[in-house]
């Protein structure tokens, strides 16, 4: 029970003392000769460091925290600086050669931030100590040759992969920034098809839940001593969920809702051209029999007036809108070019029908496929193009490409109608927009919900030419996103809040959460509960909007942020249950087997429980992106301490309760 407070005494061990025992200025008065008359509590003062490395190169701010074992009274305490690190020319500090606490307050925090210099020097101590108590703490500030620092090389993999567990981490700062993303560029592919044909040779079922088991066994792979074959390749991984949100086919369709074997084909896909080039990446994603089924220009057909029959729009409208070049006509940082004050519309009507006709002649593919009419479901095999079924007239595209009449290939091979798929895709694929409007959607995946303009140019430039005067280059979109001024510069001005299912993701990442049977069916069927999951998505338009703006102050600020559409009362809730049931027991909806159970390693953190302080920082910085702020910090250091050392398993439930509290704090939900 919390001790009441009275006006004029203080509740001190079992006895109350008045408060004219402390004086204006916080001495006390013969406290201490009074509490060893009473028998009470000498009163106490100790530091201690709870983040023991700061980098020069990631200048966020450590902590030093001072604490005392009572809360009555003012009290100012001396402070010595001392170590090989000179204060005010290595490192700058709240406070100087004094700390006061307040009335009422049981803790001061220090802040130490250390101050970048152009020199190679070795890592630096900074030691402080309370003069008057004998308690002293020392932490170090690396330099900035180093390289990156963990919290840096945190931030990074929360933007590039799935989270960062400790092999990853430790080649992350070992590797630095883009020789990180050199390597991952000639990383072999992990694709998600031959895990599902692992699954059938053992005899499991292969129902819809399959493609997204798949993709957390990709994303869950560890680094591997062995072939290079084995090691995992987490930022293609990363680059392929994002574009999955941007070429969206969803298994809500029931055609698709228990063809996983499409699904992952078309995944892997993604994955195939995920640090190849956008035009085949666009071709790819027109053929794939998934999105033709999707987006309904599958089975497509020529039009024929005397039947009230014309070519099914649909794909031919959101490959312009969703997939290339969006709404309104951009300059190249993003803005919309602006005609008489008016946004310029980028394709009207009769665009769409010019692209409708250019996607008839469509079915689906494979050896076994001989005939249009006739065609057996093959979700696998890109689509065959038909001649027969194709619009053979000329067509005019955007980018000023006009095709000729085309003659029908006899025997029927499709070439007429493939040649007006690449005038179409090269239309597109030239279009100024794609730069500026691509950009912007996969900066908003990986690292800012609202990028400056100028962020925009540099990504849209990269597409333009990626110094070697290719266009459309993805590895070179990539580097620009990920190694942007904006995303690596401290301290960042990027956020976006976090996706829910990317949240689950990274925890089980972070603390290699690998069940026993190397198996993710209990990472299924949270769409309910999120509103978000692989596939799942309610239409083509994904989870939500690039530009929507949540009501009061985002909205006031014209700021944008996607994912808070899915953010409601009830999802905001069970994506916290869900997270807390994670931690404190394992990744599930409903029961699971114990073999297949996704849990946490925290044993690490438990060691450190009996230093609450500290552990609560230390796993902070493993999961967030930047330190725990002061507020936050206190609230969740004092609700970790109040669990005593007396109960059962209290180890355990000091762990559990600071990540959870980490993980619903808005230092954790906001991603910077």
């Amino acid at each position: 029970m919390t001790p009441r407070r009275y006006p004029s005494q203080i509740l001190l061990g079992t006895l109350l003392i008045p408060t004219t025992a402390f004086s204006a200025t916080g001495d006390l008065q013969g406290s201490r000769a009074l509490a060893n008359l009473l028998a009470l509590q000498t009163p106490t003062y100790r530091v201690e460091c709870l983040d023991p490395e700061i980098s020069e190169r990631w200048p966020q701010p450590s902590y030093f925290l001072i604490k005392r074992n009572f809360s009555a009274g003012a009290f100012t305490v001396k402070l010595a600086w001392s170590g090989t690190a000179t204060r005010g020319t290595d490192y700058r500090t709240s406070h100087g050669t004094t700390a006061t606490f307040p009335d009422g307050v049981d803790e001061v925090l220090v802040t130490v931030t250390p101050i970048r210099d152009r020199s190679t020097e070795n890592n630096e101590t900074i030691t402080l100590t309370l003069s008057d108590y004998n308690s002293n703490a020392t932490g170090q500030i690396v330099d900035a040759a180093q390289g990156p620092s963990e919290s840096e090389a945190t931030r990074f993999l929360v933007q590039a992969a799935f989270g960062a567990d400790g092999a990853t981490l430790k080649e992350v700062q070992q590797m630095d920034f883009d020789r990180w993303i050199l390597d991952q560029f000639s990383r072999p592919l992990g694709r998600t098809a031959p895990i599902l044909q692992e699954m059938r040779q053992r005899g499991e079922p292969i129902y819809h839940t399959a493609t997204k088991m798949a993709i957390w066994q990709q994303v869950m792979r560890s680094p591997s001593r062995g072939p290079r074959s084995r090691m995992p390749d987490p930022l293609r991984q990363r680059v392929a969920y994002s574009l999955s949100q941007i070429f969206v086919v969803s298994q809500k369709l029931d055609t698709l809702g228990n063809n996983s074997d499409g699904v992952a084909s078309y995944y892997d896909t993604l994955l195939t051209h995920s640090f190849g080039n956008y035009r085949d990446l666009l071709k790819a994603v027109c053929l794939h029999p998934c999105m033709g089924l999707y987006l309904s220009h599958l089975g497509n057909r020529k039009a024929d007036p005397s039947k009230g029959r014309f070519p099914d729009e649909n794909f031919a409208r959101e490959v312009m809108q969703l997939f290339s070049i969006g709404l309104w006509e951009l300059n190249p940082d993003g803005t919309r070019k602006l005609r008489n004050g008016q946004p310029i519309p980028t394709y009207d009507n009769t665009n769409i029908r010019e692209y409708a006709r250019a996607f008839t002649g469509y079915q689906y593919g494979g050896t076994q496929n001989t005939q249009f009419k006739w065609a057996k479901q093959n979700f696998v095999d890109p689509m065959k193009l038909w001649d027969s079924e194709h619009d053979l007239e000329p067509k005019t595209f955007l980018s000023g490409v006009v095709t000729p009449k085309r003659t029908a290939s006899s025997p029927d091979r499709g070439l007429a109608a493939m040649a007006d798929l690449d005038a179409a895709v090269d239309s597109l694929y030239l279009h100024p927009n794609v730069g500026p409007f691509l950009g912007r959607l996969l900066i908003q995946r990986f690292t800012t919900s609202n990028p400056s303009p100028a962020y925009i140019r540099r990504v849209a430039t990269a597409f333009n030419d990626n110094g070697r005067g290719v266009r459309g280059d993805m590895r070179a979109v990539i580097r620009a996103i990920l190694l942007d001024p904006e995303a690596r510069t401290f301290p960042t001005v990027t956020a976006k809040k976090r996706e829910p299912y990317l949240t689950l993701m990274q925890l089980a990442k972070t603390f290699d959460a690998q069940p026993v049977s190397g198996r993710y069916p209990s990472a299924t069927y949270m769409y309910d509960f999120m509103l978000q999951e692989p596939f799942e998505s309610p239409s083509v338009f994904n989870f939500y909007q690039p530009a929507y703006r949540p009501s009061g102050e985002m909205t006031d600020q014209n700021q944008n942020g996607p994912e808070f559409q899915i953010m409601t009362a009830v999802t905001a809730h069970d994506h916290l249950n869900i997270t807390r049931k994670f931690i404190h027991e394992h990744l599930a909806r409903w029961g699971a087997d114990a073999n297949d159970q996704i849990k946490m390693k925290l044993n690490d953190y438990m060691a450190m429980a009996d230093k609450p302080d500290q552990m609560v920082h230390r796993l902070a910085n493993r999961v967030l992106d930047r330190r725990l702020n002061p507020v936050s910090s206190r609230i969740i250091r004092q609700a970790v301490g109040q669990i005593p050392t007396t109960r059962n398993n209290w180890q355990r439930d000091r762990v559990h309760m600071a990540l959870y509290l980490i993980c619903a704090c808005a230092e954790f939900q906001v991603q910077r």
